[in-house]
């Protein structure tokens, strides 16, 4: 088998990679992580643990020895290799069929799962994947510049490949900036500075912002193409403007997060960011709902509840907008969704979780065709 080391990075593209390479028996695993000091040890153990319990249910439903050690042999070099669990995430995510196997590192929470079946669980996956609370984070000052990834529960700081982590790398040096006042307001916990005063921008000035903030962009662009989540702009209020004229980006939200955001923690930005969003998601969701309702009423064809016929077209490229049922995590339950979410995604479509009582057909899936 194919060994594949940890994602750092949760995609639509890397889960879909992942989709078509899993074949019968296969395997996925959900393992809770704790993140401090030597109790990290715990994670490398709960692992173990979930590899015993489901290479137990293989030897109990196939008798073939040799094949369930060949299968699992990458899985047991993964629990070999020490310096795996030392790496940050809120849970491990495990993913053996033969001839591949895959691990990803969380950035957020989950119950934990071993489940065999003909092909990968994802459902615990698709929370944060779904474009009804997956969004990104730009922090942006002189002195640093951030990216993040993000949803509602769960913050991860992204390593992009050339992307300048302040001005000092494009201008060679930083000016020194104007005394400006502030003042704090409380955010989940800690305090954010927000800027007010007079102090403008002189044309230099916006120059040297320009040139950083066009680098900033440029190494961006790989890792946002084929994304629609939206961008969230943080940084003193008068720099921002800025690179949103210089940014090729179509989805960075007009409203930021103003302030000197340099000292804030990842937990007090999560949440200035998400008060930013929420209303933007809310919106999307309802307006996707309704959506659906007026095709179907004028232009039936455009529109599908079966789930059949909803993952077909997914995996085809031809789903603009997927609305699943939220709630259902029994493993069982039809794994075509979970894949017709996937594929929506990768094909710059958009994916809504709602309630069951808010979905506009009683069944558990509702797609807009584009064609």
């Amino acid at each position: 088998p194919t060994y594949h080391p940890a994602f750092d990075r949760l995609t639509p593209q890397i889960l879909t990679d992942i989709l078509n390479a899993g074949s019968f028996p296969a395997v996925s695993l959900y393992v809770p992580t704790v993140t401090l000091g030597k109790d990290k040890q715990q994670n490398r153990v709960r692992y173990q643990n979930a590899l015993k319990k489901i290479e137990t249910e293989l030897h109990r439903r196939h008798r073939f020895s040799e094949r369930i050690r060949e299968l699992l042999k990458p899985a047991h070099q993964f629990l070999a290799d020490t310096k795996q669990w030392y790496r940050p995430g809120e849970a491990l995510a495990v993913f053996i069929a033969p001839k591949c196997f895959y691990s990803l590192w969380l950035p957020f929470p989950t119950v934990q799962r071993s489940v065999l079946a003909d092909r990968f669980y994802f459902k615990p996956l698709l929370p944060y994947l779904q474009e009804a609370g997956r969004f990104y984070i730009l922090s942006l000052s002189r002195k640093r510049a951030s990216f993040y990834q993000a949803n509602k529960l769960a913050i991860q700081e992204v390593t992009v490949p050339k992307m300048p982590r302040s001005m000092a790398e494009v201008t060679g040096g930083i000016r020194v900036e104007q005394s400006i006042q502030s003042h704090s307001v409380s955010a989940g916990g800690g305090t954010v500075a927000m800027f007010h005063g007079q102090y403008s921008l002189k044309e230099d000035e916006k120059e040297e912002l320009r040139a950083y903030f066009r680098k900033i962009d440029k190494a961006l662009r790989p890792w946002l193409a084929r994304e629609n989540a939206p961008l969230i702009l943080a940084g003193v209020e008068r720099y921002l403007p800025l690179y949103a004229d210089v940014s090729a980006y179509r989805y960075i939200v007009p409203r930021v997060v103003p302030g000197n955001v340099d000292t804030v923690s990842a937990a007090n930005l999560l949440s200035l960011a998400w008060a930013v969003v929420e209303p933007y998601f809310h919106q999307e969701s309802r307006l996707a709902r309704d959506r659906f309702l007026a095709l179907r009423g004028v232009e039936r064809r455009r529109t599908t509840v079966n789930p059949r016929e909803a993952a077909s077209r997914a995996e085809a490229g031809k789903v603009d907008t997927l609305i699943l049922a939220e709630g259902d995590d029994d493993p069982g339950s039809d794994a075509r969704l979970d894949a017709a979410a996937l594929h929506t995604l990768y094909h710059s479509g958009r994916v809504y979780l709602l309630p069951p009582d808010e979905m506009p057909s009683p069944d558990r899936v509702a797609a807009i065709l584009r064609y």
